[in-house]
C-alpha cells in the first residue's frame, strides 16, 4: 500500500497535527500517520488552517511511503527519498 506521511525535515521524526478546541498541535511518534496519495501540503494548511496553530508548516514535508506486510505480522515502511 502507498500512503503519504507528514514528517519533520530536520529530524525526520513522523508528525501528527492534533486539533483540540480551534488549536493545532504538532506532535511527533515513532508510527506514521497515513495520508492519501493525494494529500498536498496545500491542502494540509487548509484543512488545519482553521484552527490557531503552534507550528510552522516549513517545517513538514509529506513524504511517499510504501506500507507492506512481511509473513512475521510487522508492518514495514520505507520511503521513496
Amino acid at each position: 500500500m502507498k500512503a503519504k506521511v507528514l514528517r519533520k525535515k530536520k529530524t525526520k521524526e513522523f508528525a501528527h497535527i492534533l486539533s483540540y478546541y480551534g488549536r493545532n498541535y504538532l506532535c511527533t511518534s515513532a508510527l506514521p500517520d497515513l495520508h492519501p496519495m493525494t494529500a498536498t501540503m496545500k491542502l494540509m494548511k487548509e484543512y488545519y488552517g482553521k484552527g490557531i496553530c503552534d507550528f510552522d508548516y516549513d517545517e513538514l514535508e509529506l513524504v511517499k511511503y510504501d506500507i507492506t506486510e512481511s509473513k512475521s505480522s510487522k508492518i514495514k515502511a520505507s520511503s521513496n527519498t
